[in-house]
């Protein structure tokens, strides 16, 4: 019994579990990246089992644990930024046109 707890705590709930109920998640999440229209084709002949590889998964979360306090970091250079862009505005919507004004003066 302390064996099967120790093997669900490591190696048993990371390598064979969280895969399986990453499954579902993964496919709902999918379907919003994408949503309203379908997923692509060509993203659904991608292995859904090397995302959910205890390898990848646990990259992923540290990409993500980095996000939030590297982003908090940087905030005060925001200003610094120069960049071309562009901002469309579309001859029929008048409200396109005021936003991208707006968005020109700021």
């Amino acid at each position: 019994m302390r064996y099967l707890t120790y093997l669900l705590r490591t190696d048993g709930v990371r390598s064979n579990f969280a895969p399986l109920a990453g499954l579902p998640c993964f496919v709902r999440r999918c379907r919003m990246l994408f949503g309203p229209a379908r997923v692509t084709p060509s993203f659904t002949q991608w292995s859904v089992w090397m995302a959910l590889r205890p390898g990848q998964r646990r990259a992923s979360a540290a990409d993500v644990a980095m996000m939030i306090p590297t982003a908090m970091h940087m905030a005060g250079r925001y200003g610094e930024l120069r960049m071309p862009l562009t901002i469309p505005a579309g001859v029929a919507g008048v409200a396109g046109v005021v936003k991208s004004r707006h968005c020109h003066g700021v």
